[in-house]
């Protein structure tokens, strides 16, 4: 596969997993809009806290992105800290 093709496939793949987890950001959104606790969220959606935390920071940082944006720069920020280790 050419350097181009693979880019393409990459950026494919990537807004998948974005489309992915942007079901699990909306249901971290209404939950954060009707006044739960971080805690309380992952206890529901039997995710850990600190993966609910760092979604609601993002909202917070980015309240203009959209679940699948906020998705996408939480995917980013994976392959940057795995990249680091």
């Amino acid at each position: 596969m050419n350097k181009v093709a693979q880019l393409f496939y990459d950026e494919g793949i990537e807004m998948g997993l974005a489309k992915g987890k942007a079901d699990l950001i909306r249901c971290i959104r209404k939950k954060i809009k009707k006044g739960y606790a971080a805690i309380e969220i992952a206890e529901v959606l039997e995710i850990d806290v600190l993966h609910v935390k760092q979604i609601a920071v993002l909202m917070q940082n980015y309240p203009e992105d959209t679940d699948v944006e906020i998705a996408a720069r939480l995917l980013r920020g994976e392959k940057q800290e795995q990249a680091v280790r």
